[in-house]
């Protein structure tokens, strides 16, 4: 490691890395922020809204609990102003480069885990987790924007196979909980690259394991998680190559793999292009490290079986999503207005102090003496941070305009993580912006609070379900689209809790937002079904099936519809349409028996039951229904197919 340089004995480039290094924010103007940040957050959870997403979780508590996250919360603030007495930085307390012991760090890993395993998501509204839960479960590995994730979550439920564990969404939190301690220590790994003390590094370490990225480990059962720890770990090879500790072929694999694992990783390239354009290889070795990534990608596409077809799978949703009419009431300044909105939701939700430590540092204050670095790498640091910042925030924009950064904070708030990074850098990591104890501790405490504020929101089923309403209620903005998409989530979770009555009005929402989406009147019309007021669910099948439907289980519904209203011919033709569209199912086969009953057709109805039983000897239903109609569970006729 390059030892400091003397002040009379700097070159020029060290000299001009001197005037490019930002000096601390001071502790006054932190304050400041914080107290700002406070009132905000106090402001808005007295009345949460689906404009404040981001700072206003606070106020899905109540009682103790919301009680001690503000004393938490104001200790903070408390700390932070008390430590304006003592100035910005404090005594040094030694270099970045010291060991943890082993005991600690096992202990620290232990205490994590729990942590995580404690406050996993218990309401699955957060991203995709109930497609994937699905998926999994039903052994469906859909490859997608992010083949290499997928890939790695079929390796992780065969295993579950393997041990006999069955497949539910307690036991697929492991993995995530795993990704987790996986991150916790490219963090510990980053913090030391990013920072220059030894009282600097922890608290770096505190304030990335405190990101919001860290509900992703929480249980959330997505590809993000996995993503997480590729994009740590391609920012930890990079850091790592700055500091001369690692070679650029591994920088190169990393992204690679980054991108494997997530099509959105493609955000990182800037940062590589601008590390390799740096560093002090030859004309012929960049263009070798510029082909390593591609080289690398392409690999990982042929042995992992990726069709490229899969891969336009993102766009194409990208697309709809453009195209999605906006919301009602939406004029063009709102247009332009809400992104930048939604984008300090994210911020605030994502990365609270390192927001609050960038603009500590834009707020007037006396000037400072800059001191020169001790390791002009640093300006390298922040060059590669301030690269990869520029990519993943012009993403995290380009995403906040069609969709709805409230339900996509997942991957948004990937992309922003190398903003967190650079603002932690500039705020803490420079040699003579080391924070003073207290100070320290204000951070630390600010951080977790933040946090905690957003685990224990979604580690409670009822105040996550009540958030997530809030978010897509009638008065939220969002596309068509998202709103639909995010109504169905409603209705997939009051049918698991057959509570139909909600059922029908998420249902009827979906349907409004996106009418041409013929799934959403087949959603109505169960609703109204489960709440036995057939004539009208039948009307939301037929015009589902006019739309041009071809899902077997709409004309399964209309025809137990008309069972139901004494039409067993209509019954008869719309479940044997059921079945020749779909698969050969027991319950379809055993409805279309009863159906045949009804309208008059007994030895059908003997002859279709034979079959399932024959096919299916321990189907109850089929059973019952034989000995009520036929006096017998052993029919004497052979059977044959219907």
């Amino acid at each position: 490691m390059p030892k400091p340089h003397p002040k009379s004995a700097q070159t020029p480039a060290h000299r001009k890395a001197a005037r490019a290094t930002p000096s601390a924010p001071a502790p006054r103007a932190l304050a400041v922020a914080a107290f700002a940040y406070l009132a905000l957050v106090f402001l808005t959870a007295r009345r949460p809204g689906p404009h404040t997403w981001g700072i206003d979780t606070l106020g899905y508590f109540h009682g103790p609990v919301r009680i001690v996250l503000a004393a938490i919360l104001v200790v903070a603030a408390v700390l932070i102003l008390l430590a304006t007495r003592a100035g910005s930085a404090g005594a040094t307390s030694g270099t970045r480069s010291f060991r943890v012991p082993a005991a600690i760090a096992v202990l620290g890993c232990g205490a994590a885990a729990i942590a995580l395993w404690s406050l996993r998501v218990r309401s699955l509204f957060l991203g995709d987790q109930m497609v994937w839960i699905q998926n999994l479960a039903s052994g469906q590995f859909p490859l997608y924007a992010e083949p290499l994730a997928a890939v790695l979550w079929r390796g992780y439920v065969i295993l579950l196979h393997a041990f006999r564990v069955p497949v539910t969404g307690t036991s697929l939190a492991i993995l995530p909980l795993a990704c987790g301690l996986a991150a916790a220590f490219l963090s510990w790994k980053i913090s030391g690259l990013i920072t220059v003390e030894r009282r600097a590094r922890v608290l770096a370490f505190v304030l990335v394991l405190t990101l919001g990225t860290a509900q992703l480990y929480a249980g959330y059962v997505e590809s993000y998680p996995i993503f997480g720890v590729a994009v740590l770990s391609y920012v930890l090879a990079a850091l790592r190559f700055t500091r001369r500790q690692g070679s650029a072929t591994w920088v190169g694999v990393a992204l690679a793999l980054t991108i494997a694992t997530h099509l959105a990783g493609l955000f990182l390239l800037p940062s590589y292009f601008v590390l390799i354009y740096r560093s002090p290889q030859r004309l012929g070795s960049r263009i070798a490290l510029i082909l390593v990534p591609i080289a690398t990608a392409v690999g990982v596409g042929w042995l992992i079986g990726v069709d490229p077809a899969d891969l336009l799978h993102p766009f194409q949703t990208l697309r709809t999503a453009l195209r999605s009419p906006a919301a009602p009431g939406t004029t063009a300044g709102s247009s332009l207005l809400r992104p930048l909105g939604e984008f300090g939701n994210l911020i605030f939700l994502v990365m609270p102090v390192p927001a609050l430590l960038l603009l500590a540092r834009l707020l007037p204050r006396k000037a400072q003496s800059k001191p020169a670095p001790s390791d002009p790498s640093q300006r390298l640091v922040r060059e590669f941070l301030a690269w990869a910042t520029v990519g993943g925030t012009a993403a995290a924009a380009l995403l906040s305009i069609p969709g709805s950064p409230a339900q996509d904070w997942d991957l948004l708030s990937i992309l922003i993580l190398p903003a967190a990074l650079l603002a932690i850098h500039l705020g803490i990591g420079s040699e003579g912006t080391t924070p003073s104890r207290r100070l320290a501790w204000g951070l630390a405490s600010l951080a977790i609070a933040s946090l905690l504020t957003f685990l224990l929101v979604n580690a409670s089923e009822k105040a996550g379900t009540s958030r997530f309403k809030t978010l897509v209620s009638p008065g939220s903005v969002m596309s068509a689209h998202e709103r639909a998409y995010a109504n169905e989530k409603l209705v997939k979770y009051y049918t698991a809790r057959k509570e139909f009555d909600s059922v029908y009005v998420y249902a009827q929402r979906a349907q409004a937002a996106e009418p041409g989406n013929t799934r959403y009147w087949g959603n109505i019309g169960t609703a109204l079904y489960n709440l036995h007021r057939y004539e009208q669910a039948a009307g939301y099948f037929e015009e589902a099936i006019r739309r041009g439907s071809d899902r077997p289980e709409v004309y399964y519904n209309l025809g137990l519809c008309y069972t139901r209203m004494g039409r067993f011919e209509e019954a008869v033709k719309n479940i044997e349409t059921a079945i020749r569209v779909g698969t050969e199912d027991p319950k379809y086969l055993n409805s279309l028996g009863l159906a045949m009953l009804g309208a008059g057709d007994s030895a059908g109805a003997y002859r279709v039951w034979s079959y399932v039983l024959k096919q299916w000897p321990g189907f109850e239903p089929t059973q019952r229904a034989f000995q009520h109609y036929f006096g017998t569970n052993d029919p004497k006729t052979p059977p044959s197919a219907p």
